[in-house]
């Protein structure tokens, strides 16, 4: 509490978690665990993004994994399936023409896991999306670290030993900052973003084809790139 009176941030609120709290966590993350470690004995680089890198899961958390750099789709996916995990559905996401096209493979390991890459290289800004809402890697997982990060509900999250620390974001943009290490034009911008979501209730995108488990993404992303052309723009 003294590191907030440092900051000044406002609102700041102290949630000890139950026992409860703290096995959901172990299984959320023990869930993550199953998918990122064949990920990483392919040589790729997964990190885990949101309440499970945070630590403040309920029981509607998603298990968010994702890479950073793009990849060929059937490396992640042959990774995957060569440790016996099923990948039931998949999709291609544009957010919007200046994002970057990424897909995403539905995959059961003791529950579902969202696994996550962009298959173009990533701006600055859209890199720290997962600074902002928290990101981990395999070793801070296996060490049970938890980062800080940002909500959906705009409430910024400071693991604490027995649990977070919790103040609004709005308000305290330049704290945020800091204990993100984000800039604050990018705290700025990820605000607006969720705000506009909140107000409208709905987060539509540029384009999204959704795709069977067998289906081949590289196929799938060239017939949507004809009817609806999944440009980048620098």
């Amino acid at each position: 509490m003294r590191e907030m009176k440092r900051l000044g941030a406002v609102g700041v609120t102290k949630i000890r978690y139950r026992e409860e709290d703290w096995r959901l966590l172990k299984e959320l993350r023990g869930r993550a665990l199953k998918v990122i470690k064949p990920l990483v004995r392919a040589c790729l680089d997964p990190v885990v993004y949101g309440s499970v890198a945070r630590g403040d899961v309920s029981l509607s958390s998603d298990v968010d994994v994702a890479l950073l750099h793009p990849v060929a789709p059937c490396v992640v996916e042959e990774a995957l399936r060569r440790e016996g995990l099923e990948i039931t559905s998949k999709e291609v996401v544009q957010a919007t023409p200046q994002h970057a096209p990424k897909a995403y493979l539905y995959v059961l390991a003791g529950g579902e896991v969202i696994v996550s890459f962009p298959l173009v290289k990533l701006s600055e800004a859209e890199v720290n999306f997962y600074t902002f809402g928290g990101k981990i890697g395999v070793e801070g997982l296996l060490e049970g670290r938890r980062v800080p990060g940002v909500n959906k509900s705009l409430k910024v999250i400071i693991p604490i030993p027995n649990g977070h620390l919790e103040f609004p974001l709005l308000g305290n943009e330049l704290e945020t900052s800091k204990v993100t290490g984000i800039p604050i034009s990018i705290i700025e911008e990820r605000k607006r973003m969720l705000l506009r979501r909140r107000t409208c209730r709905r987060s539509g995108v540029f384009a999204r084809m959704v795709l069977g488990p067998d289906e081949p993404i590289e196929v799938a992303v060239r017939e949507l790139a004809i009817r609806s052309p999944l440009k980048r723009v620098e």
